[in-house]
């Protein structure tokens, strides 16, 4: 690992403890794009990390789960327990940060893994802002306050998850996890890149595909065969009309639904009538809906329509693809004092977001209040130079001092 520090800058313990996560390269085994790369690939590494850290840190229990999750691909939850007169009677409170990141391929100018810091105050690799950032702090807030003799207000458990990326495996896991040990989280942060910004609400999403099979034959004579494409623009065309429906449903807080067309392919020559198509589709859930239900809803209108339509066969759903993040809504209410506190000690405002996260798992009851929060810009999520702020980290690093243990940061 290479830690490379603009000469301007002196890093505080934060940003140091992110360049060492920075640095252990978590990359989510299914999105390695270059066999070469796989030595990078899982979150193993990470996860081991995070046992060590919790564990120097004063965890009351640090639980290493391989058992819910796939092999190599281990969650890591570590629980602390309230410094206050009568931590029985404490709330738990809990952070989800995803330990897995996007592939480093292409990425520049700098090194994926070096957490270079720049003069103008950004801190640069992949996962420095989705979302090692958050889990920097967390650390780095536990370590300081142990040597000041802080006192934690709330029974704490942060998770490391793995699989954020391609799945929420790890959220799954931990879900499982705290209702077998009994534990209601009265607040939980998912973490993610926000702005330090409460986002209380987002929606969840169906993706499907559609195979349509129709009968091949020479298109100087089409009345022989059945058109696949023809059936998929006439099916295209009937989930437009759904989307139109779902566009004049009551507000629910999320805005409307919507049911998009994304992909389409179909035809093997341009003097072949075609005897297959495919259709992929991307149905976003609002709260109120579960995507499971939404996705059968779809299918079952898709094999209707199948069973009707004289250009065509039969209709196949590729399986796999069945809402495969189980991505429902979230929504949390606005006016909740968590939230309320956490926009006031961000100097924000509350919001939703369009785009999901591991809280539309859903973690839902008996669980509580549900935000996504963390610092820095979704926009820079993703990228080939991902960074975060460094104002940025240290605002949201004084939020969770706020937070985890009142009063000032230490």
């Amino acid at each position: 690992m290479s830690l490379k520090q603009a000469a301007a800058i002196v890093l505080r313990p934060n940003a140091i403890m992110l360049q060492r996560l920075v640095g252990i390269p978590s990359v989510n085994p299914e999105q390695v794009a270059d066999p070469k790369t796989s030595a990078v690939a899982n979150e193993l590494r990470m996860a081991e990390f995070l046992k060590e850290q919790f564990a120097a840190s004063g965890a009351a229990e640090v639980v290493f789960e391989d058992t819910h999750t796939e092999a190599g691909r281990p969650n890591v939850y570590g629980v602390w327990t309230a410094g206050v007169a009568n931590p029985e009677k404490a709330r738990w409170v809990g952070l989800d940060v995803h330990t897995d990141t996007v592939s480093v391929e292409g990425m520049t100018p700098f090194g994926p893994f070096d957490g270079t810091v720049t003069d103008d105050g950004r801190l640069h690799g992949r996962g420095s802002c989705d979302t090692k950032a958050s889990l920097a702090n967390v650390l780095a807030l536990i370590q300081a306050q142990n040597e000041a003799g802080g006192v934690l207000q709330h029974n704490l458990v942060v998770a490391g998850t793995v699989g954020e990326e391609t799945g929420r495996l790890g959220a799954g896991a931990f879900k499982e996890w705290l209702a077998r040990r009994g534990i209601v989280l009265e607040q939980l942060m998912v973490a993610e890149p926000t702005l330090c910004k409460a986002i209380y609400g987002h929606k969840g999403h169906v993706r499907l595909k559609f195979i349509i099979e129709g009968t091949p034959c020479h298109s100087s004579q089409p009345e022989h065969g059945k058109n696949a494409i023809v059936a998929a623009a006439k099916l295209v065309l009937l989930l437009d009309e759904e989307h139109q429906r779902l566009q004049a449903a009551p507000p629910n807080g999320l805005g409307p639904a919507t049911l998009t067309t994304t992909l389409i392919d179909g035809g093997s020559g341009i003097n072949i009538v075609p005897g297959e198509a495919s259709i992929s589709i991307d149905r976003r859930v609002v709260a109120g809906e579960s995507s499971e239900e939404e996705a059968a809803k779809l299918i079952a209108m898709v094999n209707t329509f199948a069973a009707e339509c004289a250009q065509c066969i039969a209709i196949e759903t590729v399986p796999g693809m069945v809402s495969y993040e189980k991505g429902d809504a979230f929504l949390s209410d606005k006016e909740d004092t968590w939230i309320a506190d956490l926009s006031k000690w961000s100097g924000t405002e509350p919001e939703t977001a369009t785009y999901g996260t591991n809280a539309g798992l859903p973690y839902g009851e008996p669980h509580k209040t549900v935000v996504v929060f963390g610092p820095g810009s979704i926009g820079q999520a993703h990228q080939k130079d991902e960074w975060v702020a460094l104002d940025q980290l240290d605002l949201h690093y004084d939020v969770l001092q706020k937070w985890l243990y009142g009063g000032e940061a230490a």
